[in-house]
């Protein structure tokens, strides 16, 4: 367990498509909105543009979409 206000140790890895409900849902906490269709399809065009950050427990720390548009 990590201190209020410690970041926890995490790496960045590429997102597996079985992750984009997770994503989802955290979109959905944060306010955003997006539907699975529309990930679904960007991730088919672009799986390599989709990132997250997962702790040494496996667990996210946080999650980042980062797609290219080249």
């Amino acid at each position: 367990p990590t201190m209020a206000g410690e970041i926890p140790h995490y790496i960045i890895r590429p997102m597996k498509r079985e992750e984009i409900p997770d994503v989802l849902q955290l979109w959905r906490e944060t306010g955003l909105a997006e539907g699975t269709y529309s990930l679904d399809t960007w991730f088919a065009h672009d799986p390599d543009g989709f990132y997250v950050a997962v702790t040494d427990d496996g667990k996210f720390y946080l999650k980042n979409i980062c797609d290219n548009f080249d």
